[in-house]
């Protein structure tokens, strides 16, 4: 029997590569997406379970979405299922990783600064977008980010 985690398909739509070995109304090769958001659960169901977590900047193929969830699968590992579609979207390729346990992305480049971030783990992707001596600048989500230097190791 095969791990419904790692099949690409839900009935209604599935991946193409599937095509002659399971029942889909449609077969699709899907649309290459990244997280943008610090993390993100992959569900057995839209609302559903957790089966698993991507982090920031992680590749998911979107085979279908409805309802706010997207189903598909992530590329790292082939694990299937439904991500919020509010937690994907279109995002340069990454050129650093998170090498810290955990990291802050920071409005301002400051580290006693009290305002708002957000706490990014450990092997979360993000594209650089420029540096200022011991910070490096991102955009996560729109938003223009600043991260310590010594927490980033090249891709």
């Amino acid at each position: 029997m095969t791990d419904p985690r790692l099949l690409a398909s839900n009935g209604h739509v599935a991946h193409e590569s599937l095509r002659g070995q399971v029942v889909a109304a449609r077969f699709t090769s899907g649309e290459w997406q990244r997280v943008t958001a610090p993390s993100t659960p992959i569900l057995d169901a839209p609302g559903g379970a957790r089966l698993r977590e991507l982090l920031l900047g992680a590749e998911f193929c979107v085979l279908d979405t409805r309802g706010g969830a997207c189903f598909g699968f992530a590329r790292d590992d082939s694990y299937v299922g439904y991500v919020p579609a509010d937690t994907l979207g279109h995002a340069p390729a990454p050129t650093h990783q998170i090498s810290a346990i955990r990291s802050s992305a920071k409005h301002v480049p400051a580290l006693k600064d009290t305002g708002p971030h957000l706490l990014l783990s450990r092997g979360a992707r993000l594209a650089l977008t420029g540096s200022d001596g011991s910070w490096a600048a991102c955009s996560i989500n729109g938003q223009e980010m600043h991260l310590p230097h010594a927490h980033l190791r090249p891709l």
